[in-house]
């Protein structure tokens, strides 16, 4: 590499030697009032007007009015670099800017038209204690890269490009050069003698040699055959339409597996929904008819707060006690997940029950009890019937007061109560029930009607389908979820009272 001298231009362009360098390089950064930094070097007896002449060609403005600053005092055009605080690697940091408003110094004006390579100041540690300054130029190799778009900022107008791998490709495993040989280009062709050679002989048979000719095979030519006739014989299309139509009928049987799948599942998920549904219908019916005939006050202590510090008082009659009785034995009748041992003797514990009583529903219900134990000892397992009609006659048997030692009087006796306090007159058929026979609503105001009357006037006024306006109901209220509106008054109508609407807002509306 090249050093230039002093005599020629006060500027190191680059310098790289073994030997220490007379003059000193010192590495001078301009910043420049948009905030951006331009470095240069330069020998350190080169003085401050020196170097505004050079920046003259950078920049193109005046040496007169290029201001150097450093620390905000300005720095006078006959002082060296060297008189400057160097430090231990000699970067020097100045403030560049113009005393005229007319010229704008900008580091990116810098070098507009002429290539500047960017320099760097290296300081190597020698063994000896000795430092080498190297100046090292950069140079760009970057390859050219495509433009892949980008976007504009308004407010300052710089444009910003997406980025590019900084990484050129990668290189080929067979070089271009290798390429473009005559081999590459060429077939390689091999010739292969066929006839033997002079120095052997050919077994051929004659009149003194037999050979034998069992195995060999003889070929001979065939029809000359075209083209067409070719394609025809082969049948490609047809060799492909039939792998083509087993392949569909195997998608298609493929996909009846899955949708059978389908089915069979969904068909099983409803009969053990139906299931459900039984069961759970079944056990609501039950208990309903466990609170029909045994019913809470009957069957649980009687309690109330004493007058003494408030406390609760709880009572228990020989009515709530026999109540209780009866629903446990009730209970134990009714359960069917007894075997066969704890069922039989549930039952003559009933019949025990029933001894002492002489009716004609008593004297059945213990036949029916003889009837199902002898059964159940002979190994009869379905009896479902059986086992309903016992159930019917105990309930019976137990509502009959003169049979349930006067249990079921206690439900009359509370009605009487509260008839006598909560009685109110329906205007239908005038005649005075309790409030729990009255339709009750959140527009009730005044007790009219009761439920038996309220059911005439439904059974008497003629049926309308309703089927249209609960679908319209229905996708409306799917719209106003959707809108996250669960306060819509959508969700608050009826099918009756939104057909109503429609007649009055939407029939008189086209009637007009």
């Amino acid at each position: 590499m090249e050093s230039t001298s002093e005599s020629e231009s006060p500027v190191t362009e680059c310098f790289n030697s073994e030997v220490a360098a007379p003059d000193r390089t010192v590495t001078v950064k301009f910043t420049t009032d948009d905030g951006n930094v331009f470095t240069q070097s330069y020998y350190d007896k080169t003085k401050i007007g020196e170097i505004k002449t050079i920046l003259v060609d950078v920049f193109a403005v005046p040496a007169s009015k290029i201001e150097l600053t450093m620390n905000g005092e300005e720095i006078h055009n006959d002082k060296a670099l060297n008189e400057f605080d160097l430090g231990t690697y000699g970067i020097l940091e100045f403030k560049l800017s113009s005393s005229d408003l007319k010229y704008v110094i900008s580091a990116e004006n810098a070098y507009q038209d002429i290539a500047v390579p960017d320099v760097i100041t290296v300081y190597i540690n020698m063994n000896d204690g000795t430092s080498k300054e190297v100046v090292v130029e950069i140079e760009d190799r970057s390859i050219l890269k495509p433009f892949l778009g980008g976007y504009l900022c308004r407010k300052t107008g710089i444009e910003y490009h997406h980025g590019y791998t900084q990484t050129g490709p990668p290189k080929p495993r067979i070089p271009p050069e290798m390429k473009s040989h005559r081999d590459t280009q060429t077939y390689w062709l091999r010739n292969r003698k066929l006839d033997t050679r002079y120095s052997r002989s050919t077994q051929m048979s004659n009149e003194e040699i037999w050979l034998p000719t069992v195995n060999d095979k003889i070929f001979q030519s065939g029809p000359y055959e075209t083209a067409d006739e070719r394609e025809k014989r082969l049948d490609i299309p047809g060799k492909v339409r039939t792998i083509q139509r087993y392949f569909r009928a195997w998608k298609m049987r493929k996909a009846l597996k899955v949708l059978s799948a389908e089915y069979w599942k969904r068909i099983r998920k409803e009969q053990e929904e139906e299931e459900y549904k039984k069961r759970v219908d079944d056990e609501r019916k039950k208990r309903e008819l466990i609170e029909k005939n045994f019913p809470t006050h009957e069957r649980k202590s009687i309690e109330w707060s004493s007058d003494y510090k408030n406390l609760p008082v709880a009572m228990d009659t020989l009515e709530t006690q026999k109540g209780r009785e009866y629903q446990e034995i009730y209970m134990a009748v009714a359960n069917k997940n007894f075997d066969k041992q704890e069922h039989i003797q549930t039952l003559l514990n009933v019949k025990l029950m029933l001894r002492d009583h002489n009716c004609e529903i008593a004297n059945e219900l213990i036949d029916l009890i003889d009837r199902s134990c002898l059964l159940l000892t002979r190994g009869f397992v379905h009896l479902e019937a059986l086992q309903m009609r016992i159930e019917a006659l105990l309930l019976k048997h137990i509502q009959m007061p003169e049979c349930s030692f006067g249990v079921t009087n206690r439900m009359n006796r509370v009605k009487e109560q509260l008839m006598e306090e909560n009685l109110f007159y329906c205007h239908r058929c005038q005649k005075f029930k309790v409030h729990e026979e009255f339709p009750l609503h959140s527009r009730t105001e005044r007790l009219k009607a009761c439920l038996a009357c309220s059911w005439d006037d439904r059974v008497m006024e003629p049926w309308v389908d309703a089927a249209p306006y609960r679908f319209i109901l229905r996708w409306i209220r799917r719209e106003e979820r959707l809108k996250s509106s669960p306060s819509s008054i959508a969700f608050i109508l009826q099918d009756k009272r939104y057909r109503a609407y429609c007649i009055e807002n939407m029939a008189f509306t086209f009637c007009y």
